[in-house]
């Protein structure tokens, strides 16, 4: 089963057959059953199957885990997850040496100041060897 949206009048998630859903991901998704009688009850556009909000808590009806925007959303989470890695550990943001807010947040901006223009320098070194012709760095 797809999901295919959320009914917040009767707040309730709706899926649907993946043969039927125009957005799914398969290739020629197929039915091993003819006409779907056996499976959809022989609708046109497949099974509906409506799930309430009630009977799913763990499941965040503004941004349910089963949906394509969650899933896209949490694959950019390894990305943040690098450079996080690479502030604590490149940065010297793991053990943090200062008192005070307004001096471990001084030393966080410059972290972040350094980090931008390292990447800024790489940036442009990588531009200066493709216009000279060599390889990238």
């Amino acid at each position: 089963m797809e999901l295919r949206g959320s009914d917040r009048e009767k707040e309730q998630y709706i899926f649907t057959c993946p043969v039927f859903h125009s957005k799914a991901k398969q290739d020629g998704p197929t039915c091993p059953f003819a006409k779907h009688v056996e499976c959809c009850n022989g609708a046109t556009q497949g099974r509906a199957f409506r799930v309430g909000f009630s009977l799913t808590p763990q499941v965040d009806p503004e941004l349910p885990q089963h949906s394509r925007t969650y899933k896209a959303l949490y694959s950019n989470r390894t990305i943040i997850e690098r450079i996080f890695g690479i502030m604590t550990d490149g940065y010297s943001l793991r053990r943090v040496h200062k008192r005070g807010k307004q001096a471990v947040e001084a030393h966080v901006d410059r972290c972040m100041m350094t980090m931008h223009i390292m990447a800024k320098w790489r940036t442009a070194k990588q531009a200066k060897s493709i216009l000279d012709g060599q390889a990238t760095v």
